[in-house]
């Protein structure tokens, strides 16, 4: 334990003085928003819902809703060099979810390049589990999505998209479209870095991926003790609605 907590503290140690991470004047700069910060445009103040919903369903702009009940629309305003995307999805996620809400479309948004400030309004809806079934096929299956990092002002995200090297600036995203019997893998950070391949199966709902850079993770330590490694780069899954909420809200990237 002593000699794990030992390795812990040298390799934060080593991510400090690299220079690795944000410096510490963006870190006291970006804020975090919460459902509090989010303003609700439009409300029924007498609805009701059937059940305590764990997740906020994204709907794409040609679900029929006709048939579902309108919750509200909300919206969040924000200066670009204070939200990261992720944080703005989080803030958005819970003040749907407080109004009773369990699926939204995306009626508007706005952000660099075009803006200094990320503007995003959502319509919330009540939906049976009918709709969400027929709204996945307004998805591509096999679709592979790629983000780069969610603050505007960070470093493009590199990686290896079948080891052909991809820049994606911040705020964007690249994709790829894997046939049937197909495969594409993700790569991010060399040796000690991380692949991913997804292969392409029939029917198979899009993939969304995140990437991030030098860290630390936990890992197995001799006689089942815990260690620290230290890892170049990983490739994470993320959550679909997270995901189409960022392909809806960011641009995608051409790749040469």
């Amino acid at each position: 334990m002593v000699r794990a907590t030992a390795i812990y503290t040298a390799c934060l140690f080593l991510l400090l003085v690299s220079g690795c991470g944000p410096p510490p004047s963006v870190l006291e700069e970006r804020r975090s928003l919460s459902s509090e910060d989010v303003r609700v445009v439009d409300a029924k103040s007498d609805h009701e819902p059937a059940e305590q919903y764990i997740a906020l369903h994204f709907l794409a702009d040609q679900a029929a809703t006709d048939s579902s009940q309108y919750v509200g629309s909300i919206r969040v305003s924000e200066k670009a060099d204070l939200a990261p995307m992720d944080v703005v999805w989080h803030a958005l996620r819970g003040k749907a979810m407080q109004l009773g809400g369990n699926a939204f479309k995306v009626t508007h948004s706005i952000g660099p390049p075009d803006s200094n400030v990320v503007i995003v309004e959502l319509d919330v809806f009540e939906v049976s589990d009918s709709v969400l079934e027929e709204n996945e096929n307004h998805f591509s299956h096999n679709k592979i999505y790629v983000f780069g990092r969610l603050f505007h002002d960070e470093d493009s995200a590199d990686f290896k998209l079948n080891d052909q090297p991809v820049s994606i600036a911040p705020l964007r995203y690249v994709t790829r479209q894997n046939e049937v019997g197909g495969e594409t893998t993700i790569g991010k950070g060399g040796f000690f870095g991380m692949k991913v391949t997804v292969k392409g199966k029939k029917g198979r709902p899009p993939s969304y991926w995140s990437l991030s850079g030098f860290g630390m993770q936990p890992t197995g330590g001799p006689g089942g003790g815990m260690g620290v490694a230290a890892t170049t780069g990983r490739v994470h899954p993320v959550d679909p609605n997270f995901g189409r909420f960022l392909v809806r809200t960011l641009t995608e990237q051409d790749r040469p």
